[in-house]
This record gives C-alpha cells, sequence and structure tokens, in this order.
C-alpha cells in the first residue's frame, strides 16, 4: 500500500491554513497508522513472531496517538481563538500593528 498525501508544513498565515494543515496531518498520520495496522496484521498471519511485530504495534499506536493530538490542538485552537475569530468575521482586521 503506497500512502501519498501533500502536507503542507510552512508557518500558516492564517487560521484556515493552520486548521486546513491540521486536519491534512490528522488524516495522514491516521492513514498511515492504520496501513500499519493492516500490514502488521498480515505480517502476525504469516506468523512473524510478536518479538518482530509487537514494534510495530508500537508505530501504528503512535501514528492513532498523533492523529489525536492534532485533532486536539485544532480543537484547542478553535476554542482559544473563538472570540477573535468571531470580531473578524464581523469585520474587524487585526494587523497587529501598534497605534502611533
Amino acid at each position: 500500500m503506497q500512502v501519498a498525501v501533500p502536507l503542507n508544513l510552512e508557518a500558516p498565515d492564517t487560521d484556515v491554513e493552520f486548521l486546513d494543515a491540521c486536519a491534512d496531518l490528522q488524516q495522514m498520520l491516521r492513514g498511515i497508522g492504520m496501513a500499519v495496522e493492516d500490514w502488521n496484521e498480515e505480517l502476525a498471519a504469516r506468523r512473524l513472531p510478536p518479538i518482530v511485530t509487537g514494534p510495530l504495534e508500537n508505530v501504528h499506536e503512535g501514528l492513532v496517538d498523533g492523529a489525536a493530538c492534532t485533532a486536539l490542538a485544532t480543537l484547542l485552537f478553535e476554542n482559544w481563538f473563538a472570540e477573535a475569530r468571531e470580531i473578524a468575521a464581523a469585520g474587524i482586521e487585526f494587523t497587529g500593528d501598534d497605534p502611533e
């Protein structure tokens, strides 16, 4: 199985870019994690011993945990910046500049 997902992890300029990158990262980690799990099950079915397949189970679990952490980061971002995003949606632009 080949897994190819375009992933842009450049520093985001907007909230949407951040949320899109998190969604892509979450999908990629979950997809690879599930592929590793399926592959490991096939290896076990071919009678490879658990001493060999056990570490690969850790790979699967780590990738699934990584996907869950990415989902949590997304939720925390949305909650932390909810008010700012509502204000911006109402038409106020935040420039980050100090008034002179």
